[in-house]
């Protein structure tokens, strides 16, 4: 990673782009924007002058990028710190929720995994053309993963790699974690949501998931891994390049991701969801 100096003289790292291959895949992402863009960016031509007016605005621009906008306004208070909470999605699934109220005027939209898989063909470059306009936009977490369907790396493989110190930065090893009971079971027959390896720590800037995918989903035989890097904005800035180019900032990550190449994609992670559920 590299360096800059934020307008209050802190120190940020932005992950470098590095990586052979653009093979990984945004499971999930969270921005924020200036309630302003709607004003001075799309020169809408109605006046906004309380909440449910930003809320259809930013609803429509919702749709125009991901394929589906805002339903309904949460029954719940609002989370993150704001206001009030509304629903992205459509009326049989939810894909995503959207924050509004106080926060300096900004809006903070989250995108779940189901989000990212139901959104339409090519919404990374329609929301990298959307941040890259808007007022004070910002991601402030985006997680990217590498699907192994053919058990090419498994939990077991990172906690090895980990003690070999393939995951290092800057000669600091992150702790690592066996979750979940599977990694107390000898026979395969009994396991079953799978292992899942974290390396890391939740409260920093980059935290690991390495799991048995298949096996979540409920194929007890499957061999089919995910490798989930999460990103948050601590004291890192992601860039909007992220959007583009997932691939790069996976390979980037850790020494042992510049290792991975491959044709693992997203697509293919759907399918895979599919006949699993089928089986």
């Amino acid at each position: 990673e590299t360096y800059i100096t934020d307008g209050k003289g802190n120190l940020l790292g932005v992950p470098l782009r590095r990586g052979v291959s653009d093979s990984a895949f945004i499971d999930q992402i969270t921005f924020s924007i200036h309630e302003d863009t709607f004003f001075h960016v799309y020169g809408l031509s109605f006046d906004l002058f309380d909440d449910d007016d930003f809320i259809r605005a930013a609803s429509a621009k919702m749709e125009e990028i991901f394929g589906f906008g805002i339903i309904e306004k949460a029954k719940h208070s609002g989370g993150r710190f704001y206001e009030g909470c509304w629903l992205m999605g459509t009326d049989n699934a939810q894909y995503g929720r959207v924050h509004f109220g106080g926060q300096n005027n900004t809006m903070l939209f989250e995108l779940t995994a189901v989000g990212c898989n139901a959104a339409n063909i090519g919404w990374e470059s329609r929301l990298f053309d959307f941040l890259t306009n808007a007022i004070r936009p910002k991601i402030t977490r985006v997680d990217i993963a590498k699907d192994f369907f053919n058990g090419e790396y498994s939990p077991n493989q990172a906690r090895e790699d980990r003690n070999k110190g393939l995951f290092t930065c800057h000669h600091v090893k992150p702790k690592g974690e066996c979750l979940g009971s599977d990694w107390e079971e000898e026979d395969e027959a009994k396991m079953t949501r799978g292992k899942t390896y974290g390396i890391g720590s939740r409260e920093s800037s980059k935290y690991v998931r390495i799991y048995e995918k298949g096996k979540q989903l409920g194929d007890k035989t499957s061999i089919w891994t995910r490798f989930e890097i999460e990103f948050k904005a601590k004291d890192i800035v992601i860039p909007f390049e992220v959007l583009q180019t997932p691939g790069e900032y996976f390979g980037g990550a850790y020494p042992i991701c510049e290792r991975f190449t491959g044709s693992a994609n997203r697509i293919e992670a759907v399918k895979s969801k599919i006949m699993i559920d089928f089986d």
